[in-house]
């Protein structure tokens, strides 16, 4: 899945490792590589999170 952190332009590529509740939204525990190079590891919500479409025909998630 993809990650769209508030501070970049761009989604980045991330590692979905937990959902949980939080009231009536559900927020997504992810992993990503910030510009920088850093591993961030947070809580984001739902809506900041955008699927990779199935069927990438060279099998990579990165194009």
């Amino acid at each position: 899945m993809w990650v769209r952190p508030p501070n970049l332009p761009v989604p980045r590529p991330g590692l979905l490792l937990a959902w949980r509740r939080d009231g009536e939204a559900w927020i997504a525990l992810v992993t990503y590589i910030d510009a920088g190079g850093r591993a961030i590891t947070e809580w984001v919500p739902r809506d900041r999170l955008v699927p990779v479409p199935p069927n990438r025909p060279n099998g990579s998630a990165y194009g």
